[in-house]
């Protein structure tokens, strides 16, 4: 029986919960203590109701929340703070231990997962599987980094902390979350992550943290990640480490530092600020849309040799794992210290480049095969359309914009391919400076501990760096871009002169 809050004020405020199923209510201030894991089945709710002035306590003494059978109820755990909930796994075990999850949850018919404004402390990963028209709200909740979700140098070997799956189609929503430790994985449809407004952003920030959207149905938006590289003695090295990647659409976030910052993008991937990569690239691509994006600034961070990052044989976007369907127009590349810009490599082939500004790169070329081939002649045809792009690249001696060609087409004759690059009517690998507002950052200007405050948002840190990337008056980059387009097109990723009206979303 589900006891009223007026029933319970006039009892002690501690309750142990045992494995047998029944409705768990804790009211503002109470305490609740496990003694073993809290099975929930049929419609049975658990509800953690606590205040901003009176929080609720949890004490997990290392068990778990889990559904038994077809679970319909709710749990809705308010402004908790949450302790040594979920299994310890022993680091020395080469293995993943199985089902140690603080919350285990499969939800059916309209069940619902609410957790909002409470604080994980020692806590392992959460877990939950919505089918039918169930939900699950994840908001303004912190995850402390004394986490007790595996983080591991081996990706087999690390555990997420927030996990979703399951094929309900209801709205959910994981909003102003401070996540310190583990990733996030998104499988179910109709996930918004973070959101239009700064205090529902989520800061993502720690050891093997990121965002890993997988359903094309899925939202991410106004975010900032940044992954922890640094080498210890517990992490002497680091491998194969992304911080994001999206099959849906990810718009207007701050993705910063991997080795592939972004690794997999199926979807759409716009107006987005990316950054220091270490060692690898900015961004892998398979299929779908890269526009309107920032990239910029190496990983200064030490590698597990010791030395500074090594960036010379890495290139913006690389490592190419589809063929075809994906274009990449309207962004802003400075490559100071992040190699070539985009490598196609063999059995790839890109259908559109166009109307992006590549800046400040020092490596042998600005586009052109994978990484680890030599130039050629006559150049591979690995591009379907190439044009209305600016090159600007003094460091780079000899410059080659193009080591790659667009089949039957000669570069600088033809439209299509580079005919209308700025300067339009220029020689081959023609430089021109895109007058750039500035001043060009030469490294991130933030401080971590002051994101994660709130003294600096999502939104000052983009409208920073689209300040500084945008054209200046007089700009080549203005109303340049692609007539195909539409009108008012700018080269690069910040629109400043006619207001662009685009033919086609």
């Amino acid at each position: 029986v589900l006891l009223t809050c007026a029933a319970l004020a006039a009892r002690a405020l501690v309750f142990t919960a045992s494995a047998s199923a029944a409705d768990h209510l804790t009211p503002p201030g109470g305490l609740l203590k496990l003694d073993a894991d809290l099975v929930l089945s049929g419609a049975d709710k658990l509800e953690l109701a606590g205040t901003k002035e009176k929080p609720c306590t949890l004490e997990g003494g290392n068990f778990r929340i889990v559904t038994r059978g077809k679970w319909t109820g709710a749990i809705r755990m308010v402004h908790c703070k949450i302790h040594k909930l979920g299994k310890s796994e022993n680091p020395a075990d080469a293995r993943l231990a199985p089902d140690c999850e603080v919350i285990l949850v499969q939800a059916s018919g309209k069940g619902e997962v609410g957790i909002e404004n409470c604080t994980f402390d020692e806590c392992n990963g959460l877990s939950v599987n919505n089918g039918d028209q169930s939900t699950t709200r994840f908001l303004r909740n912190t995850v402390l980094e004394n986490s007790l979700n595996r983080i591991d140098k081996q990706p087999g070997l690390t555990r997420c902390f927030f996990s979703a799956s399951g094929a309900s189609p209801a709205p959910k929503f994981f909003q102003g979350n401070r996540i310190y430790r583990g990733s996030t994985s998104f499988g179910s449809p109709n996930w918004l992550v973070g959101g239009d407004k700064d205090e529902e952003s989520n800061i993502v920030a720690g050891l093997r943290t990121g965002i890993f959207a997988t359903s094309p149905d899925t939202v991410v938006r106004g975010n900032y990640l940044e992954c922890n590289l640094k080498v210890t003695e517990e992490f002497i090295y680091w491998s194969q480490v992304s911080t994001f990647s999206t099959k849906g659409l990810a718009e207007h976030n701050v993705i910063n530092r991997g080795h592939w910052v972004v690794r997999g993008i199926e979807g759409e991937f716009r107006y987005n600020l990316v950054m220091e990569p270490h060692g690898h690239n900015s961004i892998q691509i398979g299929k779908g849309k890269v526009h309107h994006n920032i990239f910029a600034h190496p990983c200064r961070e030490p590698d597990h040799f010791g030395s500074s990052n090594i960036i010379g044989a890495s290139s913006v976007i690389s490592q190419i794992y589809a063929t075809d369907g994906f274009e990449i127009y309207n962004n802003t590349f400075d490559g100071k210290g992040l190699g070539n810009g985009i490598d196609i490599p063999r059995e790839s082939f890109c259908p559109s480049v166009r109307n992006n500004a590549f800046f400040n790169f020092e490596a042998a070329r600005v586009i052109g095969p994978g990484w680890d081939e030599k130039a050629a002649e006559p150049l591979p045809e690995r591009l379907g359309y190439a044009d209305y792009n600016l090159f600007h690249n003094p460091a780079m001696k000899p410059c080659d914009n193009y080591a790659i060609a667009v089949k039957g087409k000669q570069e600088r004759k033809d439209a299509g391919f580079a005919l209308n690059d700025v300067p339009k009517g220029g020689g081959i690998n023609a430089q021109c400076d895109p007058k750039f507002k500035g001043p060009i950052p030469v490294k991130f200007p933030f401080a971590l501990d002051d994101i994660k405050a709130g003294k600096v948002t999502v939104s000052q840190i983009l409208k920073f760096y689209r300040d500084a990337y945008s054209p200046a008056p007089g700009s080549p980059l203005m109303d340049a871009g692609d007539p195909a387009d539409g009108t008012g097109i700018d080269i690069g990723a910040v629109d400043a002169g006619k207001p662009a009206v685009w033919k086609t979303p």
